[in-house]
């Protein structure tokens, strides 16, 4: 009797998921320099913000972070969670681009086509066959 081997991550998967822990990192040092620095009163004039604006702002960056990290690694895992986290926000993200596509002018239309096709991108990554095996085979453990 022989099995069949797990079905893997693949490479373009496995990008979104470091992609998005890297991304979460990043968050959640800017949420802490942020907070470190949120007295410093030129950094308070340069941003034209009070103190108090740049408390909530590191507090929301370091939530957000946080979630991200959260939801990168649950992707890396094989969590069914997490990709339709991912994937209820990049539906977002196309809503989005199209309204940018279609309102707007001149250059930000080509914002509007970059950030759309980004979003389909990512759906196209989170839902193609390979990567519908892996976290098919994943809810199975």
């Amino acid at each position: 009797m022989s099995t069949a081997a797990a079905p893997t991550r693949g490479f373009l998967l496995t990008l979104l998921g470091v992609l998005g822990i890297i991304q979460g990192v990043l968050t959640l040092i800017a949420g802490i320099a942020v907070l470190a620095e949120n007295n410093d009163p030129d950094l308070i004039r340069h941003a034209d913000v009070s103190s108090d604006t740049l408390t909530t702002t590191g507090v929301i960056l370091i939530v957000v972070g946080a979630i991200t990290l959260l939801v990168a690694i649950g992707l890396l895992r094989g969590s069914n969670a997490a990709r339709y986290v991912i994937a209820v926000i990049e539906l977002f993200h196309v809503g989005v681009g199209l309204y940018v596509l279609i309102a707007q002018e001149g250059v930000q239309r080509w914002d509007g086509l970059v950030y759309l096709l980004v979003a389909l991108l990512i759906l196209w990554i989170l839902f193609r066959a390979r990567s519908e095996e892996f976290f098919e085979s994943r809810s199975m453990l």
